[in-house]
């Protein structure tokens, strides 16, 4: 086991609009990205197994795995990170770093919405036109208003980490303060959950990949630093 002291409980651990650190080093335990970054930056694969860009640059087609699952052991596919991307670029879920994706097509039309005045109608059309597109289970195409070669180091952040619709829809702006709804794809999941004070992970049965070598990871929110020590 390992317990690791932080000093601010987090605001959010919403995956689409998280943007501190502490935010993200939790959120990552919990879901995984199309790809990730080894010890020397360089990109491996994720969830997706391989990818690759159009000859124009405009395009850039991702194939997931065979058989990922999130946390309950329900099936997690391209149309999960569809839905994420598009969210983060819903004008309703403000996500701090929706910018991120601007070169996707529709995605700044989306994102510059303003939810107080545009009708439900308008902001599912804009998000419609978004170029995000799970053409089948494994497959998820981006489509860029221009050459976008950079776009597998977005792919790996954690603005389009698969947050699960099912639990969103509980609770749109607060789903993430219920650690049940929590329900990722990475190598952990939440165990224990005190507000203000604890959050405990034990590894994720249904993660595709190697099974961490811990039993438990604590993050321990401790206000006063000198107190951590």
């Amino acid at each position: 086991m390992v317990r690791i002291a932080v000093t601010t409980w987090p605001d959010t651990l919403d995956p689409q609009k998280e943007s501190y650190a502490q935010e993200i080093a939790i959120t990552q335990m919990i879901y995984e990205g199309l790809v990730r970054l080894d010890a020397k930056n360089n990109l491996i694969p994720g969830a997706a197994e391989k990818w690759e860009t159009s000859a124009d640059g405009k395009s850039m087609t991702f194939h997931l795995r065979a058989g990922l699952k999130r946390a309950d052991g329900t099936p997690l596919t391209a149309k999960d990170f569809e839905y994420a991307y598009k969210r983060l670029v819903d004008p309703r879920t403000a996500g701090e770093y929706n910018g991120l994706i601007d070169d996707v097509v529709g995605a700044v039309e989306a994102r510059s919405l303003d939810p107080t005045t545009a009708s439900e109608a308008d902001i599912q059309a804009a998000l419609d036109k978004v170029g995000v597109k799970a053409t089948d289970d494994q497959t998820l195409t981006f489509t860029f208003k221009q050459p976008a070669g950079y776009f597998a180091y977005i792919a790996y952040t954690w603005v389009g980490w698969p947050t699960d619709p099912k639990s969103v829809q509980q609770d749109p702006d607060a789903w993430w303060s219920n650690p049940a709804l929590h329900n990722g794809n990475g190598p952990w999941k939440i165990d224990k959950w005190e507000e203000n004070k604890l959050i405990s992970f034990v590894p994720n049965p249904n993660y595709w990949g190697p099974k961490p070598k811990l039993d438990r990871v604590e993050f321990y929110f401790i206000s006063d630093s000198a107190v951590s020590f």
